[in-house]
């Protein structure tokens, strides 16, 4: 969140246990366009990821973790 962002978004997730997080940003053209790899605690996890660098459209932000994926679409408008 937010969605549609400008500036940064948030991102949480809940671990299971104690975990590296790799966390990337692709657009739509299937390029990653941020990468960052973090320390999650179990439980709630909360990141702030700044996006100013990227222009307007869709991305796909995806996090994985202990061999796992998730995937979620967001908007960046300025």
């Amino acid at each position: 969140y937010p969605n549609p962002a400008t500036g940064y978004i948030s991102v949480e997730y809940n671990g299971l246990n104690e975990a590296s997080v790799r966390t990337n940003i692709y657009n739509m053209a299937g390029q990653r366009v941020i990468s960052e790899e973090n320390h999650a605690v179990e439980g709630l996890n909360v990141r702030q990821i700044n996006i100013d660098q990227l222009s307007n459209g869709v991305y796909i932000l995806e996090i994985e973790s202990n061999g796992e994926l998730s995937r979620q679409k967001f908007i960046v408008t300025k």
